[in-house]
């Protein structure tokens, strides 16, 4: 997926899918879903991401693997950028705020951060800079309680990008130049450009239609 061969990704989420309905795996169906919803939102097909994140997660009751790396207990990250996609800016800022909600149930650090950097591009894409910037300082308040130095690397990203889209672009350009090494080098590279480079950037193809 790192790679942009989405498609390669398409084909083995479709085959992961396979093999837990026929071993009637929940926790490995919740994943598959997952990885078919990012997928087909990766190709372009977002009814089919839609659909996928809609059912992904099993019944609590249903799940046997309680781990932090379970997917079944990540909140649903990729409605909101799904919903932008499809046309309903409204729907998709509920979306972000219902991922909140639902990290707070999450007893894991790591999928709080997710939830909370993910959630700053729909609110930047409506110019909502008040909510990502306080998103911004809430990121890196949590990621230093951790120890999550790259996350925190990401909530100064965040907050240098606040800065260029309301026109202090010298101060922001040093913030987010600033901290770009250590929040690549913690391995959230990919997070980091998307994320930072996204809010307040709109390109024609993700602009809603309605």
């Amino acid at each position: 997926m790192r790679a942009g061969k989405f498609r390669d990704t398409l084909a083995l989420a479709e085959r992961a899918w396979t093999v837990a309905e026929e071993i009637a795996d929940p926790v490995g169906l919740s994943a598959a879903h997952r990885l078919l919803s990012t997928s087909h939102r990766l190709v372009g097909n977002q009814p089919e991401a839609l659909s996928h994140l809609e059912t992904w997660q099993p019944r609590p009751s249903h799940i046997t693997d309680t781990s932090a790396f379970n997917a079944g207990r990540v909140p649903r990250i990729g409605r909101g950028r799904v919903l932008w996609l499809l046309g309903f800016p409204d729907q998709a800022v509920e979306a972000a705020r219902k991922a909140d909600e639902e990290a707070a149930s999450v007893q894991s650090p790591v999928p709080v951060c997710i939830v909370t950097i993910w959630g700053a591009n729909v609110f930047g894409w409506i110019g909502d800079w008040d909510t990502v910037e306080e998103r911004a300082d809430r990121l890196i308040a949590y990621a230093s309680k951790y120890s999550l130095a790259p996350h925190v690397a990401v909530g100064h990203g965040m907050k240098g990008a606040v800065l260029i889209n309301r026109g202090e672009i010298e101060p922001g350009v040093e913030i987010v130049t600033g901290v770009a090494g250590e929040a690549e080098g913690g391995s959230l590279r990919t997070l980091y450009r998307r994320v930072v480079s996204g809010l307040g950037r709109r390109p024609w193809s993700e602009r809603p239609t309605g």
